[in-house]
């Protein structure tokens, strides 16, 4: 299994679907947008490991990572961080 940091997890834990091919697209369309290059680095750091893992891997880590992960704030989604962007 794949290690992430707690800034990719915080990424995984705001993404609406669980299955490899959306989480990918999803973050892609982050990193096309974001100004922020800290987040941008980070988004295509997180692209890299998931595009490494099986469907059936990629679906446990953020199922795992959504059911167990907390953030000290109101999450938001992708889509709503790339829609105040």
């Amino acid at each position: 299994m794949i290690t992430l940091t707690e800034d990719e997890k915080r990424m995984v834990f705001q993404l609406e679907g669980c299955h490899r091919y959306d989480a990918v697209q999803e973050i892609a369309v982050f990193c096309q947008y974001t100004r922020d290059h800290d987040k941008r680095v980070t988004a295509e750091n997180l692209l890299k490991k998931l595009r490494e893992l099986s469907e059936d891997d990629c679906r446990e880590l953020i199922r795992d990572i959504q059911r167990n992960y907390r953030l000290p704030w109101k999450a938001r989604t992708v889509g709503e961080i790339i829609a105040v962007a």
